[in-house]
């Protein structure tokens, strides 16, 4: 493989295929989708070692690295000095995907493959999230029935990921319009999709989500839209969230008042046994953990045995015994890193938040688009992690770092584009 090689065509559509299939299938054939993140990365490590024709960092992305290689040495050094066990190790191995940011950002920077990639993966992917989910619930072609929709992943990683593409759907509709209005029935259709993918799955903690992405698309569409057009969308998404809510079909209702009971049961009889009860006494712990190790924490393979010492103590209820997570990203970080791996998940949040609304305030759409597109990944997750082990499980993470790197590296080359393509292939070349 040489230089030419790394910038030809068939190189350039293979990344095109890869970022595209990653997205479209991720939810429905895990395998898959993570070797295309495998692939991209490996790619990365080739074309990082080519010094022909490397232009220097640009300094969003130099932010952007420097966000992620905190994010992980702390947690490295938690595992070195306060940790050192087999299950601190396994957790550290899946962080190290958030590095593979960096490959991936070479190898998309050598190929040039264009936004569309990104903008139809995560529609399509969002259009088969919602029918897995719809099959899996109603009709069983594919899926066996289940209580909650799930495609080829846990319940919960479906919820949030159906929704983070249905965001990201929307995201893309200035791109579709600009190619022909009729198309701007693709990320509509996406949207409701991933929407319904979101709530057949019950996943009650990506909800919370929901009313920050509604104030980043407003201020987004602040000035693209009358201002009866925006009360026309805000008004067509409040009736598609209130007719989900009433349709026994979604099961939302159900599960928000599970929610409710369930809170209610910890507070007032101390029910640990439940969903909520659960997480709400293993917050407590992390606590806990928290006021006894402040610096550095347990590392990520102790707090189960922390954990297990308080309940052994009386301070616990023991139904928290075989949880290895807090359920809480925020309180892991404490628990498990200390104040300082928590000033590095807020900063993994914040850097990366700020570099894209940076670029979501530049004058050019396009750019916009990639902006706003990376303040909805970085928002979502940031609320995903409130109710879930969201960093505790391998595909979150690679969508997240798939995301950020594609995003961060292509937004400079739809800054270079100048004037807004008019057909499909002048983003995509």
């Amino acid at each position: 493989m040489n230089v030419t090689l790394l910038t030809a065509q068939p190189f350039r559509t293979l990344c095109f295929a890869l970022i595209f299939i990653f997205c479209a299938i991720s939810l429905i054939a895990d395998d898959i989708g993570s070797a295309m993140f495998f692939v991209l990365a490996l790619m990365g490590f080739a074309a990082a070692f080519y010094p022909k024709q490397q232009e220097p960092l640009p300094r969003e992305i130099k932010l952007v690295f420097f966000a992620i290689g905190l994010f992980f040495v702390v947690a490295l050094l938690a595992y070195v000095i306060v940790d050192g066990s087999d299950n601190g190790y396994k957790r550290l191995g899946r962080y190290a995907r958030f590095l593979l940011a960096i490959p991936i950002y070479y190898t998309l920077r050598r190929a040039r493959p264009g936004i569309a990639a990104l903008w139809w993966g995560v529609c399509v992917g969002a259009i088969l999230a919602g029918l897995a989910a719809m099959d899996q619930m109603w009709w069983q072609a594919w899926y066996p029935q289940a209580d909650r929709a799930s495609g080829s992943v846990h319940p919960i990683i479906f919820g949030d990921m159906s929704l983070l593409l249905a965001a990201l759907s929307l995201a893309a509709s200035g791109y579709f319009s600009k190619i022909h209005r009729g198309l701007l029935a693709v990320p509509g259709l996406a949207a409701v999709m991933g929407m319904c993918g979101s709530f057949l799955s019950g996943s009650r903690g990506g909800w919370l989500a929901l009313p920050a992405l509604a104030i980043v698309f407003a201020w987004y569409a602040r000035d693209k839209l009358k201002a009866w057009q925006l009360a026309a969308l805000g008004v067509l998404l409040t009736a598609f969230c209130v007719a989900a809510w009433y349709a026994p079909q979604s099961g939302m209702r159900t599960r928000i008042d599970v929610a409710q009971q369930e809170i209610s049961g910890y507070f007032n009889q101390h029910e640990v046994d439940t969903s909520v009860g659960a997480r709400l006494e293993m917050w407590k712990a992390a606590w806990m953990i928290f006021r006894q190790h402040p610096v550095l924490g347990v590392g990520m393979g102790g707090f189960a045995v922390e954990k297990q010492a308080l309940i052994d103590a009386g301070k616990l209820d023991p139904a928290i015994a075989s949880y290895l997570h807090p359920h809480n990203e925020y309180a892991a970080a404490l628990a498990t890193r200390g104040i300082i791996g928590f000033i590095s998940l807020l900063a993994l949040f914040g850097i990366i938040g700020k570099v894209f609304y940076d670029m979501a305030r530049r004058p050019q759409p396009a750019v916009q688009r990639v902006g706003v597109a990376g303040l909805i990944v970085v928002v979502s997750f940031a609320h995903f992690g409130i109710s879930g082990d969201t960093f505790d499980r391998t595909l979150p993470i690679t969508f997240f770092t798939l995301l950020v790197a594609t995003l961060a590296t292509l937004a400079p080359a739809e800054s270079k584009k100048g004037a807004e393509p008019a057909r499909l292939h002048r983003e995509s070349s």
